[in-house]
C-alpha cells in the first residue's frame, strides 16, 4: 500500500457503489412531503439491507442516494443486483395510498480503483467515477 490521503492514510483498491433516486425532487413535489418521506424510508431500508447483506465497509448518505465502499468487486455487483431486484419488487407490489403506487427509478454507478478512507468517508478517483 502507498501512503496518501489524510494524515498518511493508506491508499487501497476499493469498489465504490452509488445509488441515485431519479426525479426525487419532482416526486417530492408531486406526492407531498409526508408521502415522499414514507417512500424514501422504504427505499433507504431496502438499500441498507442489501448493503449490509453484501459486506459494505464504508457508507454514507448522499441525500437521495447512498455511497457504499466494498473491498470485493463481486460483492458490490451482487449488492447492485439485489438493490435493483428489491426496487423492482417494490414497484410491482406497491400498495395503495398517497404516493404508494409511485414507481421508483434508481440509478446505480460502480467503479473500481484507488481510494483512501478519510474520517469514515472514501476519497479518490473511483469515488468520483462511480458518482457520475
Amino acid at each position: 500500500m502507498v501512503a496518501g490521503g489524510a494524515a498518511g492514510a493508506p491508499v487501497g483498491t476499493w469498489t465504490v457503489l452509488f445509488t441515485d433516486q431519479v426525479g426525487s425532487t419532482e416526486m417530492r413535489v408531486r406526492v407531498g412531503e409526508g408521502a415522499f418521506d414514507a417512500i424514501r424510508a422504504d427505499l433507504d431500508a431496502r438499500v441498507a439491507a442489501a448493503l449490509a447483506a453484501h459486506g459494505v465497509v464504508v457508507t454514507k448518505s448522499t441525500g437521495d442516494g447512498v455511497m457504499g465502499g466494498f473491498t470485493s468487486t463481486a460483492a458490490a455487483l451482487r449488492c447492485a443486483v439485489a438493490i435493483q431486484q428489491s426496487v423492482a419488487d417494490r414497484n410491482r407490489t406497491a400498495g395503495e395510498g398517497v404516493g404508494a403506487s409511485e414507481a421508483l427509478d434508481l440509478r446505480i454507478g460502480i467503479s473500481v480503483g484507488d481510494a483512501v478512507v478519510d474520517n469514515g468517508d472514501l476519497q479518490g478517483t473511483a469515488v468520483v467515477e462511480a458518482a457520475r
